[in-house]
């Protein structure tokens, strides 16, 4: 358990080290998952991404940091709807000041193509590109006649990568008005996590922040 203490695998001590107990964790936390930054390392192990998501739960107010470098894996991992709740669960307890910053991480300098040239890794370029085509493909057949078969499938595609959906999906109201209820109502299939994160962009849009983000396609 966190209060017992455990181990793990420090890059920097050259091999396990202990921690005494969850805020020694969180305090080395970021030199090991730096460490495990290359693809595809957490994302393709639930199961532990998630335990740390528990291990860091009651700590939340001091995991800002840890979370924002957890947030590629998320990209990668897929549509892991319970990997989204475990981070939503420590993410909602934060200020919502403090989510948005996590959000501006994810975003990085840009979202799909433009994301490669702003630095990010390239599998989570990759993971977002597909997430996109996704999406894109969703809205274009998405109607009120519908829009709860394709609400789920948009679901779906948003739960990785609710960045780039919701980057299309208001890139679609802004563009076509008569498309504003149909997608607003799509928005009832999205994750807790998902909802935020089209909340927060609705926000930096009308601020005027990251609108050549919001109405890109990557390219």
């Amino acid at each position: 358990s966190a209060a017992a203490g455990g181990t793990f695998m420090d890059p920097e001590a050259g091999g396990l080290a202990r921690f005494v107990d969850a805020q020694d964790f969180i305090s080395r936390a970021p030199s090991l998952l730096t460490h495990l930054s290359s693809c595809p390392s957490l994302s393709s192990d639930p199961v532990l991404f998630t335990l740390i998501l528990r291990l860091l739960s009651p700590h939340a107010a001091s995991s800002k940091a840890v979370l924002s470098l957890l947030i590629p894996h998320i990209s990668m991992m897929g549509p892991n709807v319970g990997v989204s709740y475990a981070f939503w669960d420590v993410l909602r307890q934060l200020p919502y000041s403090e989510r948005h910053d996590v959000y501006r991480s994810w975003r990085g300098g840009g979202l799909e193509k433009a994301g490669a040239r702003a630095g990010k890794p390239l599998c989570v370029v990759a993971a977002e590109v597909e997430a996109g085509l996704e999406c894109r493909a969703v809205v274009k057949r998405l109607s009120k006649d519908n829009y709860k078969t394709m609400g789920r499938r948009l679901g779906k595609a948003c739960v990785a990568n609710p960045i780039v959906c919701s980057a299309v999906l208001l890139g679609q109201i802004e563009g076509y008005d008569n498309m504003v209820g149909v997608v607003v109502d799509s928005f009832k299939f999205l994750t807790s996590l998902g909802q935020d994160v089209v909340g927060w962009m609705v926000t930096e849009a009308v601020r005027g922040e990251g609108r050549t983000k919001i109405k890109s396609d990557g390219v």
